[in-house]
């Protein structure tokens, strides 16, 4: 995940020449599956290993396993809890995250802070900050990261801020526009991501981005 599949497909299409191999792909809203077919295992093994070469940062699992269960295992692994504010996504990432068995261990909890009135009184983000970037914004992005990490008292803080359409676009912050924001004792970090698809494939789209920073960060 996180690579589109026309660069995925680049990176691994010397796999395609090979005889007795196939490479199927198979893209979704939450990434793409590659699949190894073939008669000769040890065969199918080596190009696993290559591909795993070429895109290693961009996979998550080789299997069936779904990305917010290996997020949540790692989480309880590393004894870390989190916690989650959500704006153009509604609480789909709190959803994907307690749909996995055992997340209340690390989950401390989330506000969907959709307006910016929740943002300003809940979250108690700067209006200084919301007035001169807009609520859509790498800046109020940072603040609610860093905001709902200490009102609940956790070890990681998310965030999510966009525009998931079909209205609402400017020409400076087209739909698609989403801000994620993640902080922890190692700092914060903001990440801006452009889906341009629409409402339910922006949020899918966006949960998958977030979820998929959390694997990558926390320690």
């Amino acid at each position: 995940t996180g690579i589109p599949e026309s660069v995925l497909y680049e990176k691994t299409k010397a796999n395609n020449s090979r005889k007795f191999i196939n490479l199927g792909y198979y893209p979704s809203l939450f990434g793409v599956d590659i699949r190894i077919s073939g008669n000769n295992n040890s065969l199918i093994e080596k190009v696993q290993k290559l591909i795993v070469k070429d895109v290693g940062p961009y996979i998550y699992n080789i299997g069936e396993e779904q990305l917010e269960n290996i997020v949540i295992n790692k989480l309880m692994k590393n004894n870390l809890t989190i916690a989650t504010a959500e704006s153009c996504t509604g609480g789909l990432i709190g959803h994907r995250i307690t749909q996995v068995s055992g997340s209340s261990k690390i989950y401390n909890g989330g506000l969907i802070a959709y307006s910016n009135k929740t943002k300003l009184n809940q979250l108690k983000i700067n209006n200084k900050t919301l007035n001169r970037f807009g609520a859509v914004s790498k800046e109020v992005a940072s603040e609610m990261a860093v905001q709902v990490r200490n009102i609940f008292d956790s070890d990681i803080g998310v965030s999510v801020t966009g525009i998931a359409g079909p209205g609402g676009g400017t020409k400076d912050k087209p739909v698609g526009l989403v801000y994620v924001g993640y902080s922890d004792c190692n700092g914060l970090i903001t990440k801006q991501f452009n889906f341009h698809s629409s409402r339910e494939s922006n949020k899918i789209r966006t949960s998958q981005a977030v979820l998929n920073l959390i694997k990558q960060k926390a320690l």
